[in-house]
């Protein structure tokens, strides 16, 4: 069965800041029918266009999807021992969209916008297109993944992307897993005319001149690797491995390069 609806709303909690915590222009789902027998649930295709999505938390922690009475406190990740029906997705594309996350209690918000995010069955991976902004950073790649159903696992799933975020050039090859803290080793090539997409999660730089760095990555959330690493900035060369450790006040770093030609002028 399919079932399209348009100009789909859903109202928001009664102390959100508007009164729709989602506005949908254009909403597809296409499902399995079989399999909805064993309780599972197999989105064949799953369209959104034109989606406004709020997900905010009040001063008090609560977030505006959580329906029902509040639980006291201890409660809040106490679940019963039945589990839900399983959900499995095959085709997805997302169109024109923008998902705006609002703290009252820190005072945040952030909004990320889906310009596009397309991910379409390509044999045991998915072909991805992804066109996005995050505040001001700007990323636009496409290539292959792991499926969609294997990347809800969180193991490391097969990688194959090229594109440009923050003003870069890149191409990832490898492995990764799709959460914050998942492994991943990765090849990677980056490249730019300078470094000026990168001010707003730096700030100023100077003007180093054109890039171009080579590097297998691995780690996870807290620490990563370079090695073997190769860095091409302006007149300089360098060569070697480079340790980061992300789990302290200040990333610490740590490594060992050579180099053939050092231009220190630009800083």
């Amino acid at each position: 069965p399919v079932l399209s609806a348009k100009s789909v709303t859903f109202s928001n909690a009664d102390w959100g800041s508007r009164p729709d915590m989602a506005r949908i222009g254009e909403l597809q789902v296409s499902v399995a029918l079989l399999p909805l027998i064993s309780g599972q649930v197999d989105i064949r295709e799953l369209t959104v266009r034109d989606a406004d999505i709020l997900l905010e938390t009040n001063r008090q922690g609560r977030g505006n999807w959580e329906f029902g009475a509040a639980k006291p406190a201890g409660q809040a990740g106490e679940s019963g021992s039945g589990g839900g029906a399983g959900i499995a997705f095959r085709d997805l594309t997302i169109e024109r969209s923008v998902l705006v996350l609002k703290d009252a209690a820190a005072g945040t918000e952030q909004k990320l916008t889906v310009n596009r995010l397309a991910l379409e069955p390509a044999g045991n991976l998915n072909k991805l297109a992804l066109d996005i902004q995050y505040q001001d950073m700007a990323a636009v790649l496409s290539g292959t993944v792991g499926s969609i159903d294997a990347l809800t696992t969180g193991r490391p799933v097969p990688v194959d992307l090229e594109g440009s975020a923050l003003g870069i050039d890149l191409v990832l090859s490898g492995t990764a897993a799709a959460s914050p803290n998942g492994p991943f080793n990765l090849s990677l090539s980056a490249s730019g005319e300078d470094f000026s997409g990168l001010k707003p999660v730096a700030g100023d730089l100077p003007d180093l001149g054109a890039f171009d760095m080579k590097a297998q990555v691995s780690g996870n959330g807290k620490a990563l690797k370079l090695e073997p690493l190769s860095l091409k900035l302006g007149r300089t060369d360098l060569a070697g491995n480079l340790s980061v450790k992300l789990d302290g006040v200040r990333p610490a770093i740590t490594g060992s390069l050579a180099s053939d030609a050092l231009d220190l002028a630009p800083f």
